[in-house]
């Protein structure tokens, strides 16, 4: 209320403070709506507009939880995949009592592990199996449908969230392999994006969506990064083809969240 009176002269006239307690209430669910709130309320206007989620958050959401703990349990996927600089990355989302656990699975090239070893820690969580290396310069399909199998065995993945133009042959091979799990289209661009960004952000606001604290997935939280078009739709904006930092992990999990809203009732 202080800074409000402050940074408002028509305080008490056309500015009342029940009105302004609201806004600020309601701000509160979002880092686009806290921001612009500081912006039109309280006149701090902000760096940048493409800070993503509050980090603070993101930690905080960390659980110490494995697979097995859900073991039968319903389950949708994301996947984001690539064939050569960009990291690949699976994830699962399992709703439990309101709340969602995620568990994400990163791959990246030994390429790009040496390409980048002055600036990211991969070897470290390579070695302490939050990230998986494929040989050479590109991203072996096999390993993640290896993967994919080992959580259609652990869990009833009902959903897979997929672009399939990105991902035309993982479909393909999933559709034959799981005829029975539901394929849910997500092109990557903004006027998808902005629901499903919307709905994960607000889990991490609420902290009702706990992840298995993977170090990798933690270093792409911290920079992820979203831009907007003219009618104010998200999307996470995927770094330079060059850039050591990637987001792919991030995608997924949107995905995999955003998957769930299509589960059965269990």
């Amino acid at each position: 209320i202080k800074y409000g009176k402050m940074a408002n002269p028509t305080w008490g006239h056309t500015t009342h403070e029940e009105e302004f307690i609201a806004d600020y209430n309601q701000s509160k669910q979002s880092l686009r709506a806290l921001g612009n709130f500081k912006m039109y309320r309280l006149n701090i206007w902000q760096h940048t507009a493409s800070q993503w989620l509050p980090f603070d958050k993101w930690v905080k959401c960390a659980r110490s939880i494995s697979l097995d703990e859900f073991r039968g349990k319903f389950g949708s996927a994301g996947i984001d995949l690539s064939k050569t600089r960009d990291m690949s990355a699976l994830s699962v989302a399992i709703p439990i009592d309101g709340d969602v656990k995620l568990f994400s699975y990163l791959w990246v090239t030994e390429a790009a592990v040496n390409r980048y070893k002055a600036k990211v820690s991969f070897e470290e969580w390579i070695q302490r199996g939050h990230l998986f290396m494929c040989e050479g310069d590109t991203i072996q399909e096999w390993r993640i449908r290896k993967q994919f199998a080992e959580l259609c065995e652990t869990l009833k993945i009902k959903v897979l969230v997929k672009d399939r133009a990105l991902a035309q042959d993982f479909t393909d091979w999933c559709e034959e392999e799981y005829p029975k799990i539901l394929q849910v289209e997500y092109p990557q661009n903004a006027a998808m994006m902005e629901k499903p960004i919307d709905d994960f952000e607000a889990r991490v606001i609420e902290e009702t969506l706990h992840h298995n604290n993977n170090l990798c997935l933690n270093w792409q939280a911290g920079h992820a990064t979203v831009t907007e078009n003219a009618k104010g739709c998200r999307i996470i904006a995927k770094p330079k083809r060059d850039d050591h930092r990637k987001v792919d992990g991030m995608v997924s999990g949107v995905m995999a969240n955003w998957g769930t809203t299509q589960l059965p009732k269990q």
